[in-house]
């Protein structure tokens, strides 16, 4: 997963003020932590399986 991936998860974590902390492109404790409290997310998913399942989630959001 490329840096400008995780940074676009961390920017929408933040719009949803669910981060805190600087958006870095790190698939960090702060932005795991941060994908914990999203609602239909598994919590026993790897770090990389919960910002893309978060991805999907935007996608069906919007209609995509």
């Amino acid at each position: 997963m490329t840096k400008a991936v995780i940074r676009f998860v961390q920017e929408q974590l933040k719009a949803r003020r669910l981060r805190r902390g600087p958006v870095d492109g790190d698939l960090g404790p702060k932005t795991l932590a941060a994908l914990n409290k999203v609602d239909g997310l598994d919590r026993n998913w790897s770090k990389r399986r919960k910002a893309v399942g978060f991805i999907q989630l935007l996608a069906v959001e919007d209609n995509v």
